[in-house]
């Protein structure tokens, strides 16, 4: 693939062979991806991006990083032209297959590690396991390469520094959001209840003079029509909030599976009053009962909590193949 093969808009969170190709592409061109060519479309790449847009003159509309028609379209413009001649003085790193360890009936054994750091096991676990399969195999390793708490931390380190902002990003707009539209229908609940209670304390009014006028104020159908009144309008109060509360955990749910419940913490979830109708006086609403609209469940880990994760596994192993052909392996 060839930078100008590029069709689909990128941006970061994506991965792929043509975020690859870009990634390599801007790397040749003199602008800097520490982590190299990784696939994955992180800080480091998107700054790259800008970078770039911003010497050549590109209107991004406001989304400085994001890869789209107008940066396809400058690139495509820049090759066709007969005065393009890109850079090729840095190498263009190949893309990272991870090795995958061998039996073998050597007596070589692979030290295991336990630091109380799944994550950190995990890394150095693996490091021993690569240097053991090739000390069996008959290579020869380089005796200076330190397998470290410390070195496999600066990895986990540097992955982290690459893909979280990005998601952080991502879950505080989503909670974010959230937390809007939370407010939003505890007002509209406000507004509907406001209205409603208007709208008993009217037809209380009416049924109240139409009473007087039949003289049967006093009469025993009196106290059965002013029954049926607040019967009915306690149905109507018990069906606003219900409606109100589904709506807030159709809402807090798609966020909670979505971001996870830990990005959920400091949510606040505003309250509904549950209304019962008074026939007393000019009538009223008076509050029986508070409900939070919505509380999260608790526990929950997010599809996009599960992709950071991933994204940092993938950049891990990335950074741990490139120290290693740097320790000559």
């Amino acid at each position: 693939m060839a930078i100008s093969d590029i069709t689909r808009n990128l941006e970061p969170g994506m991965s792929g062979s043509d975020v690859t190709e870009l990634q390599n592409w801007l790397i040749s061109q003199g602008y800097q991806i520490p982590a190299g060519a990784t696939g994955y479309y992180g800080e480091q790449t998107k700054n790259a991006v800008a970078q770039w847009q911003s010497a050549s003159g590109i209107d991004t509309a406001g989304y400085p990083g994001y890869f789209g028609p107008r940066s396809k379209s400058f690139i495509n413009q820049q090759i066709t032209s007969p005065t393009y001649s890109p850079d090729i003085s840095s190498p263009i790193p190949e893309a990272y297959t991870p090795p995958v360890a061998t039996d073998t009936s050597s007596d070589a054994t692979a030290q295991t590690y336990d630091t109380g750091d799944e994550t950190l096991n995990g890394i150095l676990n693996n490091f021993s396991e690569i240097i053991s399969n090739l000390e069996a195999s008959g290579q020869k390793i380089n005796p200076n390469i330190a397998i470290t708490p410390e070195v496999a931390q600066r990895f986990i380190n540097q992955a982290s520094a690459e893909v979280d902002p990005y998601y952080k990003s991502q879950f505080e707009s989503i909670k974010g959001d959230l937390q809007t539209n939370l407010n939003e229908l505890a007002a509209a609940y406000d507004r509907e209840k406001a209205s409603s209670e208007a709208k008993f304390r009217e037809n209380l009014g009416l049924q109240t003079e139409k009473e007087a006028t039949a003289g049967t104020v006093f009469s025993g159908g009196r106290t059965r029509r002013l029954g049926d009144l607040t019967s009915a309008t306690e149905r109507e109060l018990a069906g606003l909030s219900t409606e109100a509360v589904q709506k807030a955990r159709t809402l807090g749910t798609t966020a909670e599976q979505t971001i996870g419940s830990s990005a959920l913490t400091g949510l606040t979830s505003p309250n509904i009053g549950v209304y019962s109708p008074s026939t007393t006086g000019r009538g009223s609403y008076t509050t029986s009962q508070i409900r939070s609209l919505y509380t999260p469940t608790g526990g929950v880990v997010g599809s996009e909590e599960r992709a950071q994760t991933l994204a940092k596994r993938t950049m891990e192993d990335y950074l741990r193949s490139k120290y290693l052909e740097e320790q000559g392996l």
